[in-house]
C-alpha cells in the first residue's frame, strides 16, 4: 500500500493503482470545473485530470489508474506521501455515513486509523 496524508488524515491506496508521485506545481486550473476537480496536469505527452476529493489542498499528486478496461488515469492531490509498506492487520468494512463513497475500508496501523481510498469510486465521480 502507498500511504499518504491529506489534511490531518492518514490514507492508503493499493500500490498497483499508483503509477507515480508528481509535483502539483504545473497544474493548470480549469475555468469551470466540477466540484473537487483542481485542473489538468501534463505528464509527458499526456494530460490527466487532478482532483482534490480528500480536501487536502496539497502540493503533491498521486497518479492513479483505474481497474476499468478504459484504463483511465487521474491525479489525486495530497499533502505528503509517507511511505510504501504492507498492511499489518485486517481492513474493516467501509465506514457508514459517507456522503460520497470514496473510502473502501479502514484499518488501524497502531498509531492512527488509516482510510483506504477506492480509486474506482473517485474515477466514477469524474464521469466521462
Amino acid at each position: 500500500m502507498v500511504f499518504f496524508r491529506a489534511g490531518t488524515t492518514d490514507y492508503a491506496v493499493a500500490v498497483d493503482r499508483v503509477t507515480e508521485v508528481s509535483s502539483g506545481d504545473e497544474i493548470v486550473p480549469l475555468p469551470a470545473p466540477r466540484p473537487g476537480v483542481v485542473g489538468l496536469l501534463p505528464i509527458g505527452q499526456e494530460t490527466v485530470t487532478v482532483v482534490d476529493s480528500l480536501g487536502s489542498g496539497g502540493s503533491h499528486v498521486l497518479l492513479l489508474n483505474t481497474s476499468h478496461e478504459t484504463g483511465h488515469a487521474f491525479g489525486l492531490l495530497v499533502d505528503e506521501v509517507t511511505g510504501v509498506r504492507q498492511l499489518e492487520g485486517p481492513i474493516t468494512d467501509p465506514p457508514r455515513g459517507q456522503a460520497r463513497e470514496c473510502i473502501s475500508g479502514v484499518f488501524n496501523d497502531g498509531a492512527a486509523l488509516v482510510l483506504v481510498v477506492d480509486v474506482d469510486a473517485l474515477d466514477e465521480r469524474l464521469g466521462t
